[in-house]
């Protein structure tokens, strides 16, 4: 075989194992759907009880790879005055200078890092925390529900689920530790829905 002939049949192959080769992975851009989305937490009340409070405002955008199943930013931006327990006067109390100071601080953020899933969509998510000007770590426990058209329009949509704790003095925020009235730790519920951006 002489080198011309030699150099075709390598061209060939090359060009037949590009048009065989799987296409290379590319992330996508997802935002969170607001109709579709809780970010809620529980604290202790003195012993008693919990008490459930969420945020009404809410806005996210995500960046993911399906095929890999790998996160590559995320970043979330929660309004403190949008704080909501069913009870006017404890919310007007959460988001004064004692809580969430929504005044001198209306955003908590929190900004994505390693996603790191099993076969099943089950693992783990840490990014970073940002309320009242205080930025800490956290992992979260994650749960990837699913990516697929929804049943009611032609939307592609990611769902998961997030769970985690933190406690509230890691943020400055102390009012009733002492004398018991309030909790420290806080666990955080999210439920999310994302729209793919086409």
């Amino acid at each position: 075989m002489n080198r011309l002939h030699a150099l075709a049949c390598a061209g060939l192959l090359a060009g037949s194992w590009l048009a065989t080769a799987p296409a290379a992975a590319e992330p996508r851009e997802y935002v969170l759907d607001p109709e579709h989305l809780v970010v809620a937490f529980l604290v202790d009340h003195a012993g008693f009880a919990r008490v459930l409070g969420r945020f009404t405002s809410v806005q996210g955008e995500i960046t993911y790879d399906p095929d890999t199943r790998q996160l590559s930013a995320g970043h979330v931006r929660i309004g403190t005055n949008s704080v909501a327990s069913d009870d006017r006067r404890r919310d007007r109390h959460v988001r004064g200078s004692d809580f969430l100071d929504a005044r001198s601080h209306p955003v908590i953020e929190f900004r994505a890092g390693e996603l790191r899933l099993d076969a099943i969509g089950r693992g783990e998510l840490d990014g970073r925390l940002t309320i009242r000007g205080t930025t800490r770590p956290i992992t979260l426990q994650a749960r990837l529900n699913q990516e697929a058209e929804s049943p009611f329009n032609d939307d592609v949509v990611l769902g998961g689920s997030l769970r985690g704790v933190l406690s509230r003095s890691d943020f400055g925020i102390d009012y009733g530790l002492e004398q018991g009235w309030v909790g420290d730790e806080v666990e955080l519920i999210i439920e999310f829905e994302a729209i793919r951006q086409d």
